[in-house]
């Protein structure tokens, strides 16, 4: 029997939990003990003793996902998605473009408006496309959030509702039979560990190290500008298009961007519109990544701070930023270090 705290909340018992230890000992369905106690561990400390619980009523459904690696269930299925740290070994060993989805792309795939791009019937056509994952020269990234949340950071909470609500809906689009990637490779200060996480950024310099650099951006961006994220690279050009709903722009954007010498990276911190322009870039013959907030989140990491507003950039991710009129500027530019 579940017991309840004062405010209502369900929390798992000695007894629940004695019982769930006691099956896992005598399973004799493969179970990874490792894995089980680790699973364990993290819903006792992330969830169950201090609001509404997975076992209660809150989000039942993704509790069997979250313990899929532990209990092996034929009747589920996950997606095959590679970890952080060999994500990041992929993008710096293959020469392969990146498409990256996250939660807003997820949402404009069916159609839901976000802050910085509205919804339209084509992007959606062209997310479904990239999602069946099936172009050599790209690496699509999608949340490494469909199993195990143990390794989620402070963002667990957030998957797990996300999950909850739109779980089916994504599996409709996604090819079981490939490979994705972790989209979350570049996030060096959320998803690594913080101890690691200036060592995985310091090795993801290295892609662009010595290379000549063509960023991709919106106007109010300014990736790498005012720090030293891009001081690697043998030279830095600037392609700027609109802040807010750049997909509206994406033809002139995308004739732009194939003005490039071919041995040059792209780096597209250009939301929703890099996931398609990077696929895109990728079947053209190009490396192009989708490196969403990578500066801002280098930024923080700088100043010791998390979700803070910095000063002449502008990002989704920082509070505080607001809506305004779109600029039509799609222009190139060279700049210096």
């Amino acid at each position: 029997m579940n017991s309840k705290s004062s405010s209502g909340h369900i929390f798992m018992t000695p007894l629940k939990a004695r019982k769930l230890r006691a099956f896992g000992q005598n399973t004799s369905t493969g179970l990874d003990m490792k894995t089980f106690f680790k699973n364990l561990k993290f819903l006792f400390r992330s969830d169950l003793k201090n609001s509404l619980a997975l076992l209660g009523d809150s989000y039942p459904e993704n509790l069997q996902y979250e313990l899929y690696d532990t209990f092996k269930k034929n009747d589920l299925k996950l997606p095959t998605v590679k970890t952080n740290l060999e994500t990041l070994d992929l993008v710096l060993s293959s020469g392969k473009s990146v498409a990256r989805f996250g939660d807003g792309e997820f949402r404009l795939l069916f159609n839901k408006d976000i802050p910085f791009q509205k919804s339209s019937g084509l992007l959606s056509v062209r997310f479904a496309e990239i999602l069946r994952n099936d172009v050599p020269g790209v690496l699509v990234g999608i949340p490494d959030a469909f199993g195990s949340l143990a390794h989620a950071g402070s963002t667990w909470r957030f998957w797990r509702r996300f999950m909850q609500s739109y779980r089916q809906d994504i599996y409709n689009f996604l090819n079981f039979d490939s490979v994705y990637v972790d989209t979350g490779f570049a996030r060096s200060s959320v998803a690594v560990r913080a101890a690691d996480g200036r060592l995985a950024l310091e090795r993801l310099k290295g892609l662009w190290a010595d290379r000549d650099l063509v960023i991709i951006e919106g106007t109010k961006t300014k990736f790498g500008i005012g720090n030293d994220l891009l001081a690697k690279a043998a030279s830095v050009r600037r392609i700027v298009a609109p802040p807010y709903d750049a997909f509206d722009k994406y033809d002139a954007i995308l004739a732009e961007a194939c003005k490039i010498e071919k041995n040059c990276l792209i780096l597209a911190p250009l939301g929703p519109t890099a996931t398609v322009l990077c696929h895109d870039l990728g079947k053209a013959g190009y490396q192009a990544v989708d490196i969403g907030h990578l500066d801002i989140e280098y930024e923080w990491i700088l100043r010791g701070i998390r979700k803070s507003p910095v000063q002449g950039k502008h990002t989704n991710e920082s509070p505080g930023n607001s809506r305004k009129q779109a600029d039509s500027v799609v222009s190139i530019m060279d700049t210096e270090h």
